[in-house]
């Protein structure tokens, strides 16, 4: 018999070897990206033609049309090829006792290859925004069918629930799934705000957390490019906001604000703790840290706990 720990080494060892290959594949530039965005997008008017119009197209009309089609499929395959880093930085941000990290990328993946054939490049969202959409769809579709329930920020919780709503109705409506487009419509949000919330709305971790089982000094940063590398006013803002919430947290009982601090990889703390070695650490049970972790979190999200935090705030 397979014990879980051989087979969480296996399942280690075939994500590492994953994460190896598609880190060989070059990040896109903003003109390469806008290149496959183009390319894919006529590809699918192509097919598109080839499929209506076959019977009355001429010899050199097909040919040309098919190869248009094919350019596009070679350009889809490069897009998601290039991408598939995102994929994992997000479905390592969901807890996965219900789904292995392996599955949750493979349900990823196939969000992204959806993404591929619905992105625009001429509305002017990076492919990496309007891919998260579609990623997240499809993890979350497959965690709620395992009964997982997705933890959301309290501060965004309304307007979470009403994109979801209309992501229910939509997906009633019109059988299938809805576009960012729809959504954003129905939500009475902009395109580009209905993006922002759904990125925020997915947990966070530390960069600096192991990706999967066993992967000794792999990281959740090793699988991510770095895409503000050259953008001194991005990097600024992230530093600044870390400050902010280390400075929320010095409000806080010392008690308090060592659990939150190891449970989300803040300050001190290069690693998010699991609640058993924070309950190990502190001398308490388990169940006694979630305690304290929901009601310190309960009390950072009150509007006179959050000042530090406002500024950043897209506050509608």
């Amino acid at each position: 018999m397979t014990t879980s720990t051989a087979k969480d080494s296996i399942g280690s060892d075939s994500v590492r070897l994953y994460l190896s290959e598609i880190g060989q594949v070059p990040l896109l530039t903003a003109d390469e990206e806008k290149d496959l965005g183009k390319k894919i997008k006529a590809g699918l008017v192509a097919q598109a033609k080839l499929n209506s119009l076959d019977g009355d197209l001429s010899f050199a009309e097909r040919r040309k049309l098919q190869r248009t089609a094919k350019d596009g499929e070679k350009a889809k395959d490069h897009m998601v090829r290039a991408n598939l880093r995102l994929v994992v930085s997000v479905a390592r941000r969901y807890d996965r006792k219900e789904l292995q990290l392996a599955d949750l990328i493979q349900e990823g993946n196939i969000g992204l290859m959806h993404a591929a054939d619905k992105y625009d490049y001429e509305k002017g969202f990076k492919f990496s925004t309007y891919a998260t959409w579609w990623i997240r769809q499809s993890m979350t579709r497959a965690l709620a069918d395992q009964g997982r329930n997705i933890r959301i920020p309290g501060h965004m919780m309304e307007v979470v629930n009403r994109v979801q709503r209309a992501e229910r109705d939509l997906t009633a409506e019109l059988g299938r799934m809805p576009t960012p487009e729809e959504v954003a419509l129905r939500s009475s949000l902009t395109v580009e705000k209905l993006l922002d919330i759904m990125q925020l709305a997915i947990p966070t971790t530390s960069l600096d957390a192991p990706v999967g089982y066993n992967t000794d000094d792999l990281t959740v940063g090793d699988t991510i490019a770095d895409s503000d590398e050259n953008d001194p006013i991005s990097s600024t803002e992230r530093s600044q906001l870390r400050e902010a919430v280390e400075r929320t947290l010095k409000d806080l009982p010392e008690r308090e604000q060592e659990i939150v601090a190891m449970r989300f990889g803040i300050g001190q703390f290069d690693r998010i703790y699991t609640l058993e070695e924070v309950a190990e650490k502190m001398r308490v049970t388990r169940e006694r840290v979630r305690q304290i972790e929901q009601k310190t979190l309960a009390r950072l999200r009150h509007p006179h706990s959050n000042n530090n935090l406002r500024s950043f705030l897209d506050e509608e």
